[in-house]
């Protein structure tokens, strides 16, 4: 009964999602969209479902949110023998790429995350970086410190970051995704926080389609 459908691996975007909707002014469930989330890289066997052999296209629009998957070079210690962006062969860079959007079409669309997963991309944008920070902390949790403490010295560890010429953004975005990719951090629970954090922002859906949203 959906209008719309938005496919996606995980719990980050499950919640992220709604949340980045509401305060661009467009909540879901007002436009009649749906998330699907499959737990899994596989989204295209369930927007295959609303894709005809005979091309008819269906009346309800379907996005694909995959991750894109190329951790960056500055993620090397992080991921270990895997590889990083830079250390991928050209052609075999396309061909991933091509292949996470390989299953559009009628009324699916693909929308690969910009570098590597949804958190990560998040922390590369310095306005958003400090709620993924944030989001971080009030994870990890501190004993003896209150929510409001722990969000500021969070802006405080990310303005630091930010102040220091020897780091890039992709460097700060690594330290920042760092407890994710290593301390098997809930990534459901960096969600939550981050779609409250994203709530309690007082930015209206025009200044946070400008200033944070574009991730």
């Amino acid at each position: 009964f959906a209008r719309g459908l938005l496919v996606v691996e995980g719990d980050a975007e499950n919640l992220l999602l709604p949340a980045v909707a509401r305060k661009i002014g467009r909540p879901l469930e007002k436009h009649g969209v749906s998330i699907v989330k499959v737990g899994h890289r596989g989204l295209f066997r369930y927007s295959r479902i609303l894709q005809r052999a005979d091309d008819t296209i269906m009346p309800i629009p379907v996005a694909l949110v995959p991750d894109r998957d190329l951790p960056p070079n500055a993620a090397k210690a992080l991921v270990g023998e895997r590889l990083t962006e830079g250390e991928w062969e050209q052609g075999s860079k396309d061909a991933h790429i091509a292949n996470l959007s390989k299953d559009a079409g009628g009324c699916v669309r693909v929308f690969p995350s910009e570098q590597w997963t949804l958190e990560y991309d998040i922390a590369r944008k310095r306005d958003c970086a400090i709620l993924i920070h944030q989001a971080i902390c009030l994870a990890r949790g501190q004993r003896g410190r209150t929510r409001d403490q722990i969000k500021v010295d969070a802006v405080a560890e990310v303005l630091a970051l930010q102040a220091d010429n020897a780091k890039t953004d992709e460097t700060i975005a690594v330290e920042i995704f760092a407890p994710l990719a290593k301390s098997g951090l809930s990534k459901a629970e960096v969600a939550e926080q981050l779609a409250r954090l994203i709530d309690e922002i007082a930015d209206t859906p025009e200044v946070f389609q400008i200033g944070r949203a574009h991730v």
